[in-house]
């Protein structure tokens, strides 16, 4: 039996632990349960946590969905790095990032270059303003209704408040990850 950690976007979790009699390749999707129900998940690689749970403990990766990982190498790595340094984990960075129709475990048909970086879907604002008012202005200027944006504090109070400032537009599509 082959132990894989397993990031499962749509329940936003941390890493799980499932175990299947095949070899995998790390970022391949792949159904598991969670609790009572069945859910896409991305395999992260084999488990750090080989040695933690007696075997019979752990569950089996039910399906494997693709033969080989559906995004291109750079764009997993960025993937784990982004869960990583935002302190959110690979789960809520693949939520955030991915369409849903691909964290929701639907088949495809494309190839992995229709999700190579497009510098002209994707950039970067490092902002600095002392006074909260101004900067929350400044980044409820960038939002645009459809458009996914990752916005990092490293205040909680400030997010928080900042959060709560947001029209309901905006409010009733967004994350508020509290590490």
């Amino acid at each position: 039996m082959f132990l894989y950690d397993v990031a499962v976007p749509e329940m936003s979790l941390n890493n799980l632990t499932y175990q299947c009699p095949v070899e995998i390749k790390t970022g391949v999707r792949v159904f598991v349960k969670v609790q009572k129900s069945f859910h896409a998940g991305f395999n992260l690689g084999p488990s750090k946590n080989n040695n933690l749970f007696p075997e019979e403990k752990i569950k089996n990766i039910e399906a494997v969905i693709d033969e080989k990982p559906i995004i291109t190498p750079d764009l997993w790595d960025m993937i784990l790095y982004a869960g990583h340094v935002s302190l959110c984990g690979a789960s809520t960075a693949l939520k955030v990032i991915l369409p849903r129709f691909l964290i929701m475990g639907n088949k495809i048909t494309s190839s992995p270059q229709n999700f190579a970086f497009n510098s002209k879907n994707f950039r970067e604002v490092d902002f600095f303003n002392p006074i909260d008012s101004e900067r929350f202005d400044f980044y409820l200027s960038e939002l645009k209704p459809g458009q996914r944006t990752l916005i990092m504090f490293s205040q909680k109070k400030t997010a928080e408040t900042f959060f709560d400032s947001l029209p309901d537009e905006f409010k009733n599509r967004a994350l508020l990850w509290k590490a």
